[in-house]
């Protein structure tokens, strides 16, 4: 018996989603690091079903091609690509599963009393309506029009799987902003529509997260979402925070959303936000062991780390043949950082977030509205003040060093005759994103060069943090090594 899955991603999305995101189509949109259709292709296969895209099928040969050609009954699973699901990855692909088992043709609905063929919808055919809805899409009929027609015929089940309209704008948004990436001991759920609920074993961690809100002064806190009812619990500690319907900035960076005027407004906002934080003079021996806490200590720990990472032995051989290894990137790397020379600013200390990254930055294109979210944290006023540059390498890292592509997966690893890793990054921004940026840095009075050796540091220490997929880890160190060449030839 044949059991396929029919993905249907002809019918463009509404204005104002295309908007928010920049994407043409559904597919296009990448939500926790898969598109949409690779999403429904993954649930598929646990199910037990062929994946096949519609638009294959929109031609007079497709019936007498695999999968679809030969005997035997048919079971078709059709779903339009402006439905997602809000259920878990297991239970929609076991609710698949359920489906596909069927003898009946049927429509999955929230209202199973009266078909509405504009409603959230999956339809399940079998044997002769399947054969029929084939025939329709390969005689050029839209599936619209064929469920119009026969979607009465279809037996109503309930939802299981929790549908979501993407067409709607306010679904769509909040079906983004769930893009939660927990990270070891951390995880985000939400409570309900307007609230989140942040967990964590690490219970010292997330009260210096709280706390850190608090310890704020009142011009900065008009930046941040501002966490509430920090609780202690059995298995370590949880506070909540209101849920905002934005998309973070790497989103809207991976998928192109932004053109020239969008950047230039979010630096313009950023930057601001950097130019207002408070700023205190302290003695040189300080601001020297700060900038060296940032740029050096934790690069040497983290290295060590990764070295003592089983998978380390499968990722040096290519870090050898590349750079030399990632003990020679590193030298590389402290040599420049000891030629380097502090700048001005650099002999105070600022409040900081810590890890400002486009993923950690929600923004609205439309209205301006910037929040940031998973601040370093801390315990006492002391501890929010940072070197003044680690922020801005942070941003660099995003706008010019292509780390959300690299961290959504939309690269590609090529090793050339000589056996070194290149690295190709899918759709990276164009370079008036980087030149506009580099000129808001010296706007601002920051150094674009000291700024990008600082970036650099940045892509080596995470290396052990992402150790759960080598392949990201080679494509973070073959990154900084493209960096230290760009500088190397400057410094």
């Amino acid at each position: 018996m044949k059991k396929i899955l029919i993905y249907d991603n002809t019918q463009p999305p509404p204005s104002d989603v295309c908007n928010l995101l920049g994407i043409e189509r559904f597919s296009d949109v990448y939500y926790r690091k898969r598109s949409l259709d690779r999403w429904i292709s993954d649930l598929a296969g646990q199910a037990g079903l062929t994946f096949v895209d519609l638009e294959s099928l929109m031609h007079a040969d497709s019936l007498a091609k695999p999968p679809l050609s030969g005997p035997g009954r048919q079971t078709i699973i059709y779903i339009p690509a402006w439905i997602a699901f809000g259920c878990a990855e297991k239970e929609a692909a076991l609710f698949l599963q359920k489906l596909s088992l069927t003898r009946n043709n049927l429509r999955v609905a929230n209202d199973t009393n009266q078909f509405d063929p504009y409603a959230p919808h999956m339809m399940v055919l079998v044997d002769d309506l399947a054969q029929s809805f084939l025939r329709a899409v390969a005689s050029g009929e839209s599936a619209e029009s064929f469920f119009r027609e026969a979607g009465e015929q279809l037996q109503p089940v309930p939802d299981h799987a929790s549908m979501i309209d993407l067409r709607d704008p306010l679904r769509f948004t909040d079906y983004l902003t769930s893009n939660f990436d927990a990270r070891f001991f951390n995880s985000v759920q939400t409570v309900n529509e307007f609230v989140l609920l942040k967990r964590s074993t690490d219970a010292a961690k997330l009260k210096r997260e709280h706390d850190f809100y608090r310890l704020l002064p009142a011009s900065m806190q008009m930046f941040f979402v501002q966490p509430y009812d920090f609780t202690r619990e059995a298995q370590g500690a949880s506070y909540k925070m209101e849920r905002l319907f934005v998309p973070d900035m790497a989103l809207q960076w991976i998928h192109g959303s932004l053109n020239r005027v969008h950047l230039e407004r979010f630096l313009d906002k950023v930057l601001f936000f950097v130019r207002s934080r408070p700023a205190r003079p302290v003695p040189r021996d300080i601001a020297e062991r700060t900038r060296d806490e940032a740029y050096r200590s934790k690069l040497l720990v983290r290295l060590e780390q990764l070295e003592a990472l089983p998978a380390y032995a499968s990722i040096e051989p290519y870090a050898r043949a590349t750079f030399g290894g990632v003990r020679s990137l590193l030298d590389r790397y402290l040599k420049l950082l000891d030629k380097s020379q502090p700048a001005e600013i650099e002999k105070s200390l600022c409040i900081g977030h810590g890890d400002l990254c486009f993923s950690n930055i929600l923004y609205s294109k439309t209205t301006g509205l910037m929040r940031f979210i998973d601040a370093r944290g801390a315990e006492t006023e002391d501890e929010l003040y940072v070197n003044p540059y680690y922020d801005i390498a942070k941003l660099s890292h995003s706008v010019v060093g292509n780390y959300d592509f690299i961290n959504y997966g939309l690269f590609r690893l090529d090793i050339g005759s000589d056996l070194k890793v290149r690295l190709h990054i899918d759709a990276k921004p164009q370079p008036w994103a980087t030149e506009m940026f580099r000129q808001k840095l010296t706007e601002s009075g920051f150094d674009p060069e000291l700024t990008r050796l600082y970036e650099a540091s940045l892509f080596i220490s995470m290396a052990p943090l992402h150790i759960d997929v080598p392949k990201k880890v080679i494509a973070f160190l073959v990154n900084a090594a493209d960096i230290l060449n760009e500088l190397e030839r400057n410094f």
